[in-house]
């Protein structure tokens, strides 16, 4: 059974700045996410512990998998080129 996904704002304000092809490859890895959400590694840098990133061409995706209630939530994308996000600014807002 597919989890069930949420997006915080943040990730559609990031999905507009980006082009329609990267969006596209984005979005396709998030429906994958949704199959198999433990398919990604837990993110590798400090304080990250508790989340994972999965990588579709220049961009990760960071995100939490919630098993209880079987929920994967999007927390941030960002290009390779950028910094990875600090736990703050994964903090979830919904």
């Amino acid at each position: 059974m597919s989890a069930k996904v949420l997006v915080e704002e943040r990730v559609w304000q990031q999905l507009e700045a980006m082009r329609a092809r990267d969006v596209r490859l984005v979005v396709a890895k998030i429906d994958q996410l949704a199959e198999f959400p433990l398919s990604a590694p837990v993110a590798p840098f400090e304080g990250l512990e508790d989340f994972r990133r999965a990588v579709t061409g220049d961009y990760s995706i960071f995100y939490r998998y919630i098993p209880e209630t079987n929920i994967v939530h999007i927390l941030s994308v960002r290009h390779s080129r950028q910094l990875p996000p600090t736990p703050e600014d994964l903090a979830e807002t919904e």
